[in-house]
Order: structure tokens, then C-alpha cells, then sequence
């Protein structure tokens, strides 16, 4: 009688421990559902775990691990990074699980200021899967080179993204010599610098510019027509940095021809004018 008592509290013992092991399932969530970050990313984790756990082992692949709960952590290296979790309950059982996340490289970006050609250029170590976005006074522009030339003064800056969706960023103020930084009044005429316009590229008569648009108070709208009068070109927040540049609002390369302009702002006495396209 006495061994069968013993036998069975063994066999109890067990069986409990079996369903304590058996009740501990391990899991690992992550912010990202595709599991691909970029080099300086916070990579946040979430222990998704089911079970009467009471202590959670973090490995994150590179060398780092922690016993936090829901843990984040920054990999400052790009490669491939397996990451475990070890739970454990208070009789020590325990389950694993493991993901592999992707850590993608950015850019490295440098901002070069040309002052003997009024130019900025964007250097990157992989250029041709690179795309560029440039701002002017926190403005996005539509100017995708990754260079750009400079007429006025302000905050000049750029983002660069590669073929893995990763960025990076730099930007500049630039002083104009000549270039007013403030407004006398908001009830100027608008005057446009150009009425001919050359897109190569090479800083002279690329765009249609606008004189001291940084200093307007007001956004600028800029309408375009061709000489059938039908609107090709429409910009209601209008920059110099990446502005009319011989391509309709859907980007169209238009044809070689005479167009005609009207810019408007608030405060301001309507410009009216032609610009002759020539390629």
C-alpha cells in the first residue's frame, strides 16, 4: 500500500510538471511584420509568450542579450540577426523560439556645398539606387538630382534613400550675398527673374524663378498654359528649388514652344507673362 502511495505521488508530480512544461509556449513579436529594418533603427519586441513564465531570456544575434520583458533594442551593423527568447517557469522548464530579422545599410550621406557654382551636391556611396528629395525651408520641392543649384538664401536640405526603402539625411543654411532674408510688406509685385528657360541642368535658366520667394508670407500659386491655352503646370505652394522646369504637373516632358504664366500670392499684384521654352 505504502509503495503504491509513493508511485503515485511521483506519477502526480509528473504529470504536473509535464502540464507546466506543456503550458509554456514561447513567442516573439516585433514592430515590423516583414522583419527587415534599417542600421540604427529601434527594433521593438514584444513577448507574446503563453505559459506560467516567470523570467524571459532575450538574445538579440549580436553578441547583446537581456532579461527585460518587452525589450528594444538598436543594431548598429547591417547583416542578418537571429533572435532568441528562452521563458522560463518557477520549476525551471522552459521553451524557446527564434526569429531572424534583416538589418538593411543606409546611405552615407554628404552634403557639399559648391559656393563657386551656387551649387549643392548630394554624395552618396551608391548613387545609381539612390533617390533623392529636396527641401527648402521645410518645403518639400520636386527636385530629384542629386544635385541642385542655389539663388536664394534659407535652409536647404535633402533626403536620400536607397533600393532597401533606408534613408538618410543632411541639410544646410545658405546666405545669399544680395539676398533679402525679410519682407518690407506683403503688398509687392511679383517678379519673375527669367523669361527663357534652358533645362539642362548646368544653374542658369533651369527653372522659371521667382525673385525673393523665400520672403513671400503667403504661398505662391503658379499656373502654366500652353499657346492653345490649356493648363499644363500647376503648383499652389510653387519654390524655386525644383519648380517649372519644362515638365507638366504630371511630369510630361513638354514640348520646345512658348508658355504663358500666372502667379499669384496673397498681398500681392498678380504676375502675368510668357516664358519661352527652348531645348
Amino acid at each position: 500500500m505504502f509503495k503504491k502511495l509513493i508511485i503515485s505521488i511521483l506519477a502526480l508530480s509528473f504529470v504536473l510538471n509535464f502540464k507546466s512544461y506543456g503550458q509554456l509556449n514561447a513567442q516573439i513579436t516585433v514592430d515590423h511584420s516583414d522583419l527587415t529594418y534599417c542600421v540604427g533603427d529601434t527594433v521593438w519586441f514584444t513577448n507574446s509568450s503563453t505559459g506560467n513564465y516567470v523570467t524571459s531570456h532575450w538574445f538579440f544575434g549580436d553578441g547583446t542579450d537581456t532579461w527585460t520583458q518587452n525589450p528594444f533594442h538598436i543594431y548598429l551593423t547591417a547583416g542578418s540577426y537571429t533572435v532568441k527568447l528562452v521563458i522560463t517557469d518557477t520549476s525551471g522548464n522552459s521553451d524557446s523560439t527564434t526569429i531572424t530579422l534583416t538589418v538593411n545599410p543606409r546611405p552615407h550621406l554628404e552634403l557639399i556645398n559648391d559656393q563657386q557654382n551656387s551649387r549643392l551636391i548630394a554624395q552618396v556611396d551608391d548613387p545609381a539606387n539612390t533617390t533623392f528629395q529636396w527641401y527648402f525651408n521645410n518645403q518639400l520641392t520636386q527636385n530629384t538630382d542629386d544635385t541642385i543649384y542655389y539663388y536664394e538664401s534659407g535652409n536647404y536640405a535633402v533626403v536620400a534613400t536607397n533600393q532597401y526603402g533606408c534613408s538618410d539625411s543632411a541639410g544646410i543654411d545658405i546666405t545669399v550675398s544680395g539676398s533679402s532674408t525679410t519682407s518690407p510688406g506683403d503688398t509687392l509685385s511679383i517678379q519673375v527673374a527669367n523669361n527663357v528657360l534652358t533645362p539642362n541642368n548646368d544653374g542658369v535658366n533651369d527653372v522659371l524663378f521667382i525673385v525673393g520667394l523665400s520672403t513671400f508670407t503667403a504661398p505662391c500659386k503658379v499656373l502654366i498654359y500652353n499657346q492653345n491655352g490649356i493648363l499644363v503646370y500647376r503648383n499652389d505652394h510653387y519654390t524655386n528649388l525644383g519648380g517649372f522646369d519644362g515638365h507638366s504637373t504630371s511630369g510630361k516632358l513638354l514640348p520646345a514652344g512658348t508658355y504663358y504664366y500666372i502667379i499669384t500670392s496673397k498681398g500681392r499684384k498678380t504676375a502675368t507673362g510668357f516664358i519661352d521654352l527652348i531645348r
